[in-house]
């Protein structure tokens, strides 16, 4: 069986002030790592076959933090660019707020914030296309693994990524038959170190689909171990 598990980055001081942080790297707060090493404690037990993080500062902090506490065998970390957070341009440490007026300016729905249109940023189509060669590559790792091999695989990122790359699998059901989500649920928000975890089919010959079955979606339950 193939799983993929995606996690958000734990919680920064400009997500605590309601600023714009995208391409620039970025600290944790304190409760930011409590957050990620409480992640790892709860997946302790889990073995990862192979872990990728964004190269940005946060989601290294992150991933450090969380592997941290596991107790199995960690593979070495592959960060890459693919996974940072979209890129917002002129808006970059400006309030959050910029965001909110252009997304009720364009018409589109609180939780659709992700869609609007950015000075000088990374268009949300540029952001889909990043997001999808990613994806490309866990699907070719799916594909060629051995029908008897495992692969339990872990990818640290953002916000807005995480939720453009799901979109990419849920709004594709030429490519995708998707089992155990509800279209409802990408109405809800990412929260710091909330974990996505779904698994994947091999797609075999003479087949055009393949089977996608969500396990957690946007889950924070690790965040009960911090009281």
């Amino acid at each position: 069986m193939i799983y993929f598990s995606i996690v958000r980055h734990g919680e920064t001081p400009y997500n605590v002030a309601g600023i714009v942080q995208s391409r620039t790297g970025g600290e944790l707060t304190p409760r930011g790592a409590n957050m990620a090493k409480s992640l790892g404690v709860h997946l302790k037990d889990e073995v990862f076959t192979r872990i990728y993080s964004s190269d940005l500062e946060r989601t290294r902090l992150t991933t450090k933090h969380l592997v941290s506490q596991l107790n199995t065998d960690v593979p070495k970390v592959k960060f890459t660019p693919l996974l940072r957070e979209r890129n917002f341009g002129d808006w970059e440490f400006l309030p959050t707020k910029v965001c909110v007026m252009k997304t009720q300016e364009m018409g589109l729905l609180p939780y659709q914030h992700h869609l609007v249109d950015i000075p000088n940023g990374e268009t949300y189509e540029e952001c889909q296309q990043r997001a999808a060669q990613f994806f490309a590559e866990i699907l070719k790792i799916v594909d060629e693994a051995d029908d008897n091999q495992d692969e339990n695989i872990l990818a640290i990122s953002h916000g807005i990524l995480l939720t453009v790359l799901i979109e990419n699998i849920v709004f594709h059901p030429d490519k995708y038959d998707i089992l155990n989500f509800n279209d409802e649920e990408l109405k809800t928000k990412a929260d710091n170190t909330s974990r996505t975890r779904f698994s994947i089919s091999k797609l075999k010959t003479g087949e055009t689909k393949r089977l996608i079955t969500f396990t957690h979606f946007f889950d924070v339950e690790h965040l009960k171990l911090m009281g």
